[in-house]
């Protein structure tokens, strides 16, 4: 067995006041006892980390806490959901299993998997669960006595996305990470891509350029790359180039009030942060009741916004620190409003169908195969096609935006202003049905975790390879994109190669000498480091 704290000398002991100082009050594994950090260091993991027994990243016991937590969720909101469906119950069962998991996980990994399913739960299921108390105005978007037929698929669709992405990550090995070398060279290097990456926005807003429009959003997103190097780095001043990086994505989102980008920043920032600084359960649940809160806040927000800017007098006249501006107080003003329980019926189910990826899922079962036979993969070979082969090359391949699926699987038309998708489990069942669209959703999950598995492996021996884990995996987090979505890492992947070739300094710290002799050995959890002193 190999333990993790102080290998070389296991039988080393520490004065308390030395173990309560430097040490959290809480370790990986929960809950500890009181007088524990009265013991010698050596003594307070009486559990060890071997290969035999962590299984995806967790122990036995955290497993039982995994458990245990999900089943007291779903039992506490059960007077809710079950006049409704048991499947909501399922699906809170997985979504607190998910977050006990990626507590302890986000010791070895960023958290994407984490994200990824809990995203895929809220636009699947808890948002038409709450579209249920809060009908949205529009008939089209309503469920409605339907509901329990498509939480019969949808739920289990979420199952199979959890089942998928365990399943890539089982037998995962996770080794003591090497540290980053720091120089100043690579620290320069990735201030460097900050600013091509501004520049690239600059050229996208000044120029297009036919069938490479999409090569200068991948370049203009290399600025993610060093900001998340800072980070990952500690470098002196990371916390000014996160919050000037934050300030442009809020000045880029409110000046077309469009906000995906602003979200998926956000969460792809945050989860780096999980993983680089591994919080406490009271971090954890703080951000989960902040997050609560801002969701339908954002969402009123970008109507508001928009409300205003999308008419020709207010776009003309307003300047984009009056964007800004006007969308931060708006923010401020329904946050207080959220925070009180001020909103009302109406606005709470215009909020509740934007999160709602089941009206549409729930249209696609009612359209296909009633007007529209099965795809029976149609749709995956076209977003083969196109992630595989350049616009310039397959000029006919799939446009992204949703606007033929929409109208050919769902029987929905949108206007070409209007984007929109089947996400991937309305995809999955346009060309498979019910339980093929099950099993579907759990081999694209798979896939993820399959390529996720490929940056654990290299950021085992090099933890800079999860600043390029953000890049090339950006918009796979969001459930409501379709399967041409996949076209996007692809590209992104020959954008990393390019880099590669061009910056040796980039090349040498994802590259590092491995150490001797620790290869086969668990990463030692951040909290519990061997000591510097030995």
């Amino acid at each position: 067995m190999l333990p993790v704290i102080c290998p070389s000398k296991s039988n080393a002991t520490f004065a308390a006041p030395k173990i309560a100082s430097g040490l959290p009050r809480q370790d990986i594994y929960g809950a500890l006892p009181t007088d524990l950090l009265t013991k010698p260091l050596h003594k307070r993991f009486a559990i060890t980390m071997t290969h035999d027994s962590c299984f995806m990243l967790l122990t036995s016991r955290q497993w039982c806490l995994a458990f245990v937590v999900g089943l007291a969720t779903a039992i506490v909101f059960a007077p809710w959901y079950t006049a409704i469906s048991a499947w909501i119950g399922v699906t809170l069962f997985v979504m607190a299993v998910t977050v006990v998991h990626m507590r302890y996980a986000s010791v070895f990994v960023v958290p994407f998997p984490h994200f990824a399913v809990l995203i895929a739960a809220l636009q699947y299921v808890l948002a038409a669960w709450v579209s249920r108390a809060y009908p949205p105005r529009n008939p089209e978007h309503d469920i409605g006595a339907c509901l329990p037929q498509y939480l019969a698929y949808a739920a289990p669709v979420i199952v199979a996305t959890a089942v998928g992405w365990g399943m890539g990550m089982a037998k995962l090995r996770p080794q003591r990470q090497g540290r980053i070398q720091r120089s100043p060279q690579l620290l320069q290097f990735f201030d460097l891509l900050i600013v091509i990456g501004f520049l690239g926005l600059g050229i996208i807003r000044i120029l297009v350029i036919p069938y490479f429009g999409f090569v200068l959003v991948l370049i203009s997103n290399l600025r993610y790359i060093g900001v998340y190097g800072h980070i990952l780095c500690k470098s002196p001043g990371w916390h000014w180039r996160l919050a000037l990086m934050l300030g442009a994505e809020v000045v880029l989102a409110t000046r077309i009030a469009f906000f995906h980008s602003l979200i998926l920043f956000v969460a792809w920032s945050f989860a780096i942060w999980v993983y680089s600084r591994t919080p406490s359960w009271r971090t954890i649940i703080a951000a989960g009741i902040l997050a609560a809160l801002l969701l339908p806040v954002l969402q009123q927000s970008k109507l508001e916004l928009r409300r205003y800017v999308w008419v020709d007098s207010g776009r003309q006249q307003m300047t984009a620190s009056g964007k800004v501006s006007l969308w931060v107080s708006s923010v401020s003003e329904n946050l207080r409003r959220t925070a009180t329980g001020g909103l009302d019926t109406a606005s709470l189910g215009v909020l509740a169908v934007r999160y709602n990826q089941g009206w549409i899922v729930n249209r696609v079962m009612q359209h296909v195969p009633r007007y529209e036979p099965f795809a029976q993969g149609g749709t995956l070979k076209e977003a083969m096609m196109g992630a595989l082969l350049p616009r310039f090359l397959a000029p006919n391949k799939i446009v992204v935006g949703g606007q033929m699926k929409m109208d050919r699987y769902a029987g929905y038309r949108l206007n070409d202003s209007t984007s929109m998708n089947l996400g991937y489990a309305g995809e999955m069942y346009a060309n498979f049905g019910s339980m093929g669209g099950i099993i579907g959703c759990g081999f694209y999950a798979l896939v993820l975790a399959l390529f996720f598995r490929v940056f654990c492996n290299l950021a085992f021996k090099s933890p800079l390879w999860w600043c390029v884990l953000p890049y090339v995996c950006f918009p796979l987090m969001k459930a409501e994109e379709g399967l041409e979505v996949l076209g996007w890492p692809v590209k992104a992947c020959l954008v990393i190669m390019g880099v590669w070739i061009a910056f040796p300094v980039f090349r040498r710290a994802l590259l590092p000498p491995s150490p001797t002799g620790s290869s086969n050995r668990y990463r030692t959890p951040r909290e519990y480091r061997p000591c510097r002193n030995q």
